[in-house]
């Protein structure tokens, strides 16, 4: 297979030279021709025609060698055992190797049990395959059983025990419609929704909280709940500080350039993504919930790198000068 596929690797690269050839032939065909009968202009025609079959042709052996390479890979990494690598190189397989490997790697790494079925789905459940939809439907009936047994019981130890099976993420992603809407059937007040954030994984039901009662009465709550979470999710380059307060306010990102560039501003981060921009010599700002950001600077007028730096915003104007030179951001 390594042979086959230098071979292609080496013919896809012998035709993209024979093209550039027929190119230059094209060009000089044109260029030089001077004759009554037009016979540099044929010439040229003729090559013009050839190149574009040889550099297809190229392209195409070259792209159906990549796809045995990355087949190759893909497998060998199948037949060791290596799950992460299977994970890693099943994404650059074509939809077809897709379909025809993915019912092998949940049989070989992954079970038919409620377990496997939930990791295999943390891994593969984005991927629009057969298989994985049928993957869904047998997890969506068995987490409905799990939820009848939770409601028959009815408190607030067997609600625990539920979450403590079934994220809350899961939970939204997976769960069907109708189980969905008996279970926000239950949110018909505030007090009745909170109650359901706290027994049915709170990080998860805290943001559907925030969907569905943006300013209610628990919102520094689901807030706090959320932020604790966001901080413990940095595992190195942690922000400056941990928000220990005001989890409702927000803080206003000010900027100003003080450089004829205009600037691109991009936010990311615990409540939110945006972009605003800022004119050469001028400011601007955007007001977010407080949280952790990372801003990044850029300017389409420079070729200066962007900048990207990790805040915490914790109330307040937080503000930015940026001085864009021509090789290099910088943040006063």
């Amino acid at each position: 297979m390594g042979f086959l596929i230098g071979l292609l690797n080496f013919v896809g690269f012998f035709l993209y030279i024979v093209a550039a050839i027929a190119a230059f032939v094209t060009m000089i065909g044109f260029i030089s021709d001077d004759s009554k009968d037009g016979g540099g202009i044929q010439i040229g025609l003729i090559a013009a025609v050839a190149g574009v079959v040889f550099g297809c042709g190229g392209y195409f052996i070259r792209d159906y060698a990549d796809s045995l390479k990355r087949n190759k890979n893909f497998t060998e990494s199948l037949m060791n055992g290596d799950k992460e690598k299977v994970k890693w190189r099943f994404g650059g397989l074509s939809e077809e190797d897709k379909n025809e490997y993915v019912g092998k790697i949940f049989d070989k790494f992954y079970g038919h049990d409620f377990n496997g079925e939930y990791e295999f789905l943390s891994d593969y459940g984005d991927e629009n395959i057969g298989f994985v939809q049928d993957v869904k439907d047998q997890f969506s009936n068995k987490m409905e059983q799990m939820y009848n047994e939770a409601e028959s019981v009815n408190t607030k130890e067997s609600w625990l025990s539920f979450s403590g099976k079934v994220a809350g993420k899961f939970f939204l992603k997976y769960a069907n419609d109708n189980l969905k809407e008996r279970e926000f059937a239950k949110w018909e007040n505030e007090d009745d929704a909170w109650q359901r954030v706290l027994v049915m994984d709170s990080l998860a039901m805290s943001h559907e909280y925030l969907s569905r009662f943006p300013h209610g009465i628990y919102e520094c709550n689901a807030r706090k709940i959320i932020l604790d979470h966001s901080y413990a999710d940095y595992s190195h380059n942690k922000p400056p500080f941990k928000i220990t307060s005001n989890y409702c306010g927000t803080t206003t990102i000010s900027v100003k350039s003080s450089a004829n560039a205009d600037l691109n501003i991009h936010y990311s981060g615990t409540f939110g993504t945006g972009n605003f921009k800022v004119p050469g010599h001028g400011y601007n700002s955007v007001t977010v919930p407080n949280g952790y950001y990372r801003i990044s600077v850029s300017s389409n007028q420079t070729r200066a790198r962007t900048e990207t730096t990790l805040e915490t915003l914790d109330g307040g104007v937080k503000n930015f000068d940026y001085h864009i030179v021509q090789d290099m951001g910088r943040r006063r």
